[in-house]
């Protein structure tokens, strides 16, 4: 009799014992499922770690002393880049040694003006705005560059101002080289700038030869240059 009872205890769980064992059997699927949720959502709102932070649309300042994003520490440099390296035309990115993205944007006539359609010269992008003092003593020297270069095409990108605004000020340094809008701060973005001003140095195939994310002085400037032509002096 003892051994029938034990054995029915053996293969028939209880009423009790059957409802802990759903108890436990929820509990552990909605832990798993809650650990897999939570390592879902880390790793979409960690992302890749990237070397270059990718920056906010850059905000138009109030005025010509208007606030400016400061230089972040990790990009206060000039990169550079030359050679066989920047001779194989890598993908399309816009750090040193790949083809610089290619965008259109509108001059301050309102002509749109491809990237792509300069191909064949070496290009000198220069990110500004008149609202951000590095820039504005930064520009004088760009414009002198472009004169002593005329090989070289010099090419400002005005950040989020209208054009009146920035053709005055372009006018009032002697910056006759071509000056773009960038009235959203979406080619800026593209090339990951995250302060002003930014300048990229482009060889004729488009490819970004140096850059720098800070005001650049005249000889730094005019060293840059010098890398983007075949036979330097």
């Amino acid at each position: 009799m003892s051994t029938n009872t034990s054995s029915n205890a053996n293969a028939t769980p209880s009423r009790p014992q059957r409802a802990k064992g759903i108890v436990l059997g929820l509990g552990l699927s909605l832990g798993l499922g809650a650990m897999a949720w939570a390592w879902a959502t880390a790793d979409l709102a960690l992302g890749p770690a990237v070397a270059v932070p990718v920056p906010p649309p850059l905000p138009a300042g109030p005025g010509p002393e208007g606030p400016f994003v400061p230089v972040a520490p990790e990009l206060d440099r000039v990169v550079s880049l030359k050679g066989a390296e920047a001779a194989e035309v890598p993908e399309v990115g816009a750090d040193v040694g790949r083809r610089a993205p290619d965008f259109t944007l509108p001059d301050l006539d309102g002509t749109p003006i491809a990237l792509s359609a300069l191909r064949g010269r070496a290009v000198v992008l220069n990110f500004w705005a008149s609202y951000c003092p590095p820039c504005r003593r930064e520009m004088s020297a760009m414009a002198e560059a472009a004169r002593d270069f005329p090989e070289v095409l010099f090419v400002g990108i005005n950040v989020g101002e209208p054009p009146e605004v920035a053709g005055a000020f372009a006018r009032q340094v002697g910056a006759d080289y071509p000056i773009l809008r960038d009235a959203r701060g979406a080619v800026a973005v593209a090339y990951r700038v995250a302060n002003l001003p930014a300048t990229f140095f482009l060889d004729e195939e488009g490819v970004i030869v140096d850059r720098a994310f800070r005001a650049l002085s005249a000889d730094e400037l005019r060293e840059s240059v010098r890398k983007l032509r075949r036979n330097p002096q």
